[in-house]
């Protein structure tokens, strides 16, 4: 996957990081959203071809869905400047890790025919911020 496409799949835990959380604490809002993505890397990293896809699909659109959840709790909450820098900060390797797991999963599943496009629809579908 090209540098833009991780700063994309990025946007989701930046604007969670950015808009704060529902949890007693911001960092779990992150821990929670940093897990599904690492889940989406595993369920991609299983396709290995059209029937295993099949099967994948229905559990990564589950997935976006949660993602999507968590996107529409910290969009809700309020967080000051140095809370969210603190919160990058402290995030920033599991967070370019995480995503660089997704997007090599991603890459090497593309020859699979239809593939690219489950991953895809997962990672605009987890990405979108209210």
């Amino acid at each position: 996957m090209s540098c833009r496409r991780c700063r994309l799949a990025g946007i989701t835990l930046v604007f969670l990081i950015a808009s704060g959380c529902d949890s007693p604490e911001p960092e779990d809002m992150v821990k929670q959203s940093l897990r599904q993505w690492k889940e989406a890397a595993e369920i991609v990293e299983h396709i290995c071809d059209e029937k295993t896809l099949r099967e994948a699909a229905p559990k990564l659109e589950a997935l976006a869905q949660r993602i999507v959840e968590l996107n529409k709790q910290a969009a809700d909450q309020n967080m000051d400047v140095d809370t969210r820098r603190r919160l990058a900060a402290d995030n920033r390797k599991e967070t370019q890790a995480v995503f660089k797991r997704y997007n090599a999963a991603a890459e090497s599943v593309r020859p699979i025919p239809g593939a690219e496009a489950v991953v895809v629809r997962f990672r605009r579908s987890a990405s979108r911020a209210f």
